[in-house]
């Protein structure tokens, strides 16, 4: 057997499992990467080198470190005597316009020492620029386009102008040409072969604004505001001419083409791709969800760089530009709040339509079979065994019977004094976090026909969602953050430690030892809470979004943007470093989030209820350095191999399955390397099989909490996956 080496150990994924009906490697699809805010509002973005320059509105211009694209870090800045709308960056040099003071050139050849060189100027409001040769072009909103001699970079001189009637908001140069989106009057063409003299040559109306353009070959796409994509045919440019258009439900404010995509900043939405192979038939590819107002996009390598109001810079890796497949999805009759499952049914609590029932036996093709409308407004539900218990607002705890789940019916309730919002059901009890008058009530659910309170106590702020393990419950509490409460006296709970975060705590989740929160516009908090008495934040994510569901499994958080729509994947193994995998864009505002199986069940407000595969929580193979063989060389591509449940106390299963009749060996290492124990040394023969780990060592003694790597070696390959011993 071959020593592992653990430096190496997650640097190679087996491209085959990726392919998995029952989980999806969601980094392989189109997501959002990370971001940094910026002090202003973040217009436009140009790219060189490690370093992305920023026109950041009324914060003048932003230099940021892009080196470690999932950690964007403001490396230098600069004020500027107008509002920064458009940056163009050129042989040390940052050309930046200002809508109140013309154009600027920049020395930004020393980040933390930006400098104002030259300045030229404008008639009127310079809203974009572009750079052809030794002169800019400058968009300059009613007066038209300015053309700027830039030879002599500290002392820019106006060359010529033309100024047609309109808006003239961005422009882009090509083969001769400038390509003028006018919101007033879509296209307009100018020919600049000779600087000093442009002439209005062309133009075609479009149906909106036309906020921006770019040129590909033949073609100018522009992004025409609320009419969407407008495809131009600019071979003739005296007689241009739309050939086709996309029109997405929001705002297209700029648009950036690269081979055969163009890649769309789209207002309230994020980033859309759009199929161009087709000029005249463009079709929607994917979408990956920014926070705030998207502004403008630029395309370099394998990412997308989008500025938006409010949210500054944010990075989408487009290396694979498709959505992530959702695997099922039906519409509720409401607003879907949340979801629960037990086996193969899903109880969304579906606002005013009270509780569906949905059977996801075909996970492609759900159906709803039952439904029970509610006096309130269902919040949440939780089902255990025969029933659904749903927090439903005004009305209180809501009993529902679903032994035959095509008929489910109340038989039971009790009110609550505050507004039920979030409900867990632990054998003879139920918790619910019941709004800013009711803190947390403890219900004896032991008679479903007659629940009572029989315990409660207030809370800070609003009591929004509990999650109980143990001996704890511990309820997110809007303002006041978490709220760590003892139940082991179910008739006089008491709060035992709290700890604030930002944003308005929200979605709760308990994984070992740490609580993970999803905090409106502040995204991920892990909370470590192993002293209940004295939790504290050591980790987070900050997404941007307005973050109100999570759900937690396997090494993974998924997280539920309520206001934009949107599910993030987050590798949570590393609690205090959390990383971002992936994310899937939902039709509308994600409340609701629940784990079985294989599959994230999505309750999405308006949209209903979807399903997504889990995160392949695939094993990586291991090598000594300098010993790894070609992706394209594996010979047991078909292994399976999986560890649950994982977190685990004491005992854990391993699971695998070999493609033919072979050695196998499977071991279990700390993390310096140490063997700790051999769970299988034989022939296996083709098919599935399973070994377990009770947390000891050769001599049976229990093993310590704490990371583990279990290794399983075919005659091909060795394979690792970290485990988390909890005691």
């Amino acid at each position: 057997m071959r020593t592992i080496a653990l430096i190496v150990f997650a640097t190679m994924i087996i491209p085959t499992l990726a392919l998995s009906l029952d989980c999806l490697h969601y980094e392989k699809y189109l997501h959002w990467m990370g971001g940094v805010d910026t002090p202003g509002s973040a217009r436009s973005v140009a790219i060189w080198g490690n370093l992305a320059y920023v026109a950041d509105d009324e914060a003048g211009l932003q230099v940021i470190d892009i080196a470690n694209l999932i950690d964007l870090e403001i490396v230098g800045s600069l004020d500027m005597p107008g509002s920064a709308r458009s940056v163009v960056v050129s042989d040390g040099y940052a050309y930046v316009t200002c809508a109140d003071a013309g154009l600027l050139v920049v020395d930004i050849s020393n980040t933390e020492d930006l400098l104002i060189i030259g300045h030229e100027e404008m008639p009127g409001e310079a809203l974009c620029v572009e750079l052809v040769g030794s002169y800019a072009l400058v968009a300059a909103g009613s007066s038209g386009l300015q053309v700027v001699d830039i030879t002599n970079p500290f002392n820019p001189q106006l060359a010529g102008s033309v100024n047609p009637l309109g808006h003239f908001c961005s422009v882009v140069a090509s083969a001769g040409h400038a390509y003028i989106a006018d919101s007033d009057h879509g296209l307009q063409v100018i020919d600049i072969t000779d600087p000093a003299h442009p002439v209005l040559v062309g133009s075609v109306n479009t149906p909106g604004q036309a906020r921006g353009v770019t040129v590909s070959d033949s073609h100018a796409y522009v992004a025409d505001g609320a009419s969407g994509l407008q495809v131009i045919d600019i071979s003739d440019p005296t007689n241009p001419e739309i050939v086709g258009s996309l029109n997405p439900a929001n705002v297209v404010e700029s648009v950036s083409v690269v081979g055969a995509n163009a890649y769309l900043a789209i207002d309230g939405m994020g980033l859309a791709v759009v199929d161009i192979t087709d000029p005249g038939n463009p079709q929607s590819l994917s979408a990956a969800h920014i926070a705030g107002s998207p502004q403008g996009v630029t395309v370099a390598g394998n990412h997308a760089f989008i500025t938006a109001n409010a949210t500054g810079l944010h990075v989408v890796d487009i290396t694979n530009p498709h959505s992530p497949p959702i695997t099922g999805s039906v519409d509720t009759d409401d607003w879907a709040h949340d979801v629960d499952v037990l086996g193969t049914l899903a109880f969304v609590a579906d606002g005013g339509a009270g509780l569906q029932v949905v059977d996801f036996s075909d996970p492609e093709s759900p159906q709803i079979i039952g439904t029970e409308a509610t006096p309130g407004f269902a919040y949440e539900v939780a089902a255990q065994g025969d029933f659904a218990y749903v927090a439903d607002g005004d009305a209180g705890l809501q009993v529902i019977d679903i032994t035959d789940p095509s008929i489910p019916s109340i038989i039971g309730s009790v009110d609550t004094p505050g507004t039920a919002q979030g409900i867990v059901a632990s054998g003879q009890l139920a918790y619910v976090a019941d709004g800013s008058d009711g803190g947390l009530q403890v219900i004896d659910i032991s008679l479903p026909e007659n629940p009572q309170i029989i315990g409660n106590v207030d809370t800070p702020d609003q009591a929004k969602h509990v999650a109980v393990a143990g001996q704890y419950a511990y309820v997110t509490d809007r303002q006041s953050g978490l709220q760590v409460i003892d139940i082991s006296d179910p008739e006089n709970p008491q709060i035992i430690g709290s700890t604030t975060m930002n944003g308005h705590a929200h979605g709760v989740e308990i994984w070992g030892d740490h609580a993970y929160i999803a905090a409106q516009w502040y995204g991920l908090h892990v909370v470590d809470i192993t002293d209940p008495g004295n939790p504290q934040v050591i980790g987070g994510f900050n997404t941007s979004g307005a973050d109100y569901a999570i759900a937690v499994a396997d090494g993974y958080a998924y997280l539920g943007d309520g206001y934009y729509g949107n599910v993030e994947v987050i590798d949570v193994l590393d609690p205090e470093h959390p990383q971002i995998i992936g994310n899937v864009p939902t039709p509308h505002q994600v409340w609701g989030l629940a784990i079985s199986g294989s599959h994230v069940f999505v309750a999405d407000r308006s949209s209903g209820m979807h399903i997504m595969p889990i995160q392949c929580d695939d094993p990586v193979i291991i090598e000594d350095p300098g010993q790894a063989e070609p992706e394209e060389d594996i010979p047991d591509a078909g292994l399976r191999f999986t560890v649950h449940p994982n977190p685990f106390n004491p005992l854990t299963t391993i699971d695998f399955e070999v493609g033919r009749s072979q050695h196998v060996g499977i071991a279990v290492f700390d993390m310096t390397g140490k063997r700790v124990r051999v769970l299988a040394d034989q022939v296996y023969g083709r098919g599935r099989h399973s070994v377990d780990w009770n947390g000891r060592d050769f001599r049976g003694c229990e093993m310590a909490s704490g990371l583990y790597l279990v290794r399983l070696e075919t005659e091909g390959r060795e394979w690792g996956k970290k485990i988390s011993l909890i005691r």
